[in-house]
């Protein structure tokens, strides 16, 4: 397939963002350029019939949710609505370009394996982060917390008032650790990334997805190559994902290890899911302060939230104008896109989770009990786990617009079409019972949201 190496090298550069590190990409418009070579690559595999023509199953509900928001953003504020399509394709691009680009098992599996071993990259520099010293870092006046990465002077530390004294004026200071690829952690030593993965939530949910993957790899050739890495990732990943403080990466950790054990082995299979997760659970997190200090902020978002959707009940607000209406962002991004994008958006972003998960489910249920087609079903068994891990981040996490929840949703899309291509007589029905399925999950969502804020006081 030539539309291959350009997504693997496409998912590379959205999570490891060498185009930021290294000065001699920086001027260099990487993302585009890849983007344009994948899908070059896709027009020649079609022009070659190497891949299928036909949509993947979700495909109109993310070009739907897409002209959507422009459309939203024109009615409900003044934003520069180019400015904001060209910053926005980038999400629904890697989604066309993951399901339209990777129609076989074998390229899934390629996808898969590419994140795997990004992923794991990623957390051995986490852990590279974590145990460095703490030193003075530079950041520009005003710049928000989870978003400023500043520039590591060297000079030791043990609180921002030192490195106040003898800093250069004009700057702020933060007394934090130093990493590799310029990175620096956060909020009292909170390890991250950077780029997309910058905030630590964000950070631990993309190890947390990653581990159904590893798990799956493994299940579907058992090498001493792949245990080795299954147990790397488990290892290196929950240890990441305990050291970003992360609240969300623990229900993420948990949610993804119940998901995937469960199908196998029941209510023992979530018992042990809990059992694999019990690290995370019980050394990750935040101190007791911080964390009800964190839940009173969402819980707060939450009810801004909601208003805005009240406001402007059918286009909400605009892309990106929850933060001018409140000085935080939702913590939900369901929440978010009722917000922002208003019923129509919502229900398009409700209707990208109900197909993803109807495509796993569907595809689990015909193949289970078919020895020749235990791959269908052992690729479903990996992405339900990772749907499962999803739906617990997005609930937690403003992930309405995130590349790496897109691109998951891409992997389901070429899990369909890797079917279909396979089985012919396979296909995913959708009519008006599941319209109907998806507003009454969107309306449950938004209920049991405004039920717990108005219990909470907000």
């Amino acid at each position: 397939m030539f539309s291959l190496p350009g997504v693997l090298t496409l998912v590379a550069f959205i999570y490891l963002r060498p185009h930021e590190v290294f000065p001699f990409l920086r001027s260099v418009p990487c993302i585009p350029i890849l983007f344009a070579a994948s899908l070059l690559g896709l027009v020649l595999d079609l022009r070659l019939r190497l891949v299928c023509a036909r949509p993947a199953p979700h495909a109109a509900l993310a070009i739907g949710l897409y002209l959507w928001t422009l459309v939203a953003t024109t009615l409900g504020s003044s934003a520069s609505v180019g400015r904001m399509a060209a910053a926005l394709i980038v999400s629904p691009a890697l989604y066309f370009l993951v399901a339209q680009g990777a129609q076989s098992f074998r390229a899934l599996e390629s996808v898969c394996l590419a994140i795997v071993a990004i992923v794991l990259a990623l957390s051995v520099m986490g852990l590279v982060q974590a145990h460095a010293p703490r030193q003075c870092i530079r950041v520009e006046p005003g710049e928000l917390t989870n978003e400023m990465i500043g520039v590591a002077e060297g000079r030791p530390c043990s609180g921002p008032d030192q490195c106040d004294q003898g800093g250069e004026p004009g700057f702020e200071y933060e007394c934090e650790k130093a990493g590799p690829a310029g990175t620096t952690s956060v909020g009292g030593s909170r390890i991250r990334y950077r780029g997309v993965l910058q905030d630590p939530n964000e950070f631990a949910l993309a190890i947390g997805l990653t581990i159904p993957l590893a798990l799956t790899l493994w299940a579907r050739r058992r090498s001493p190559v792949r245990a080795l890495i299954l147990a790397a990732l488990v290892g290196l990943g929950v240890t990441c994902i305990i050291l970003t403080a992360s609240r969300t990466g623990q229900m993420v950790i948990a949610a993804v290890a119940a998901g995937y054990f469960a199908v196998r082995f029941g209510w023992k299979g979530i018992a042990l899911g809990a059992v694999l997760a019990a690290p995370a659970l019980i050394f990750g997190g935040r101190s007791s302060g911080e964390a009800t200090s964190s839940s009173e902020e969402r819980l707060e978002a939450w009810a801004e939230g909601l208003q805005m959707w009240r406001d402007s009940p059918l286009w909400g607000v605009g892309q990106g104008e929850f933060s001018e209406h409140h000085y935080l962002t939702a913590h939900n991004s369901f929440v978010l896109a009722a917000a922002e994008l208003g019923t129509v958006g919502l229900l398009l972003f409700v209707g990208l989770y109900y197909v993803a998960f109807k495509v796993v489910l569907t595809g689990m249920r015909r193949y289970r009990q078919v020895p020749d087609a235990a791959v269908a079903y052992q690729w479903g068994r990996g992405l339900l786990a990772v749907l499962c891990g999803m739906v617990a981040g997005t609930f937690f996490l403003s992930l309405t617009y995130h590349p790496v929840i897109w691109l998951f949703f891409g992997l389901t899309g070429a899990y369909a079409l890797a079917i279909r291509n396979h089985d012919p007589n396979w296909k995913l029905s959708l009519g008006r019972r599941d319209l109907g399925a998806v507003v009454g999950i969107a309306t449950v969502l938004m209920v049991a949201v405004q039920v717990y804020t108005r219990f909470k006081g907000y």
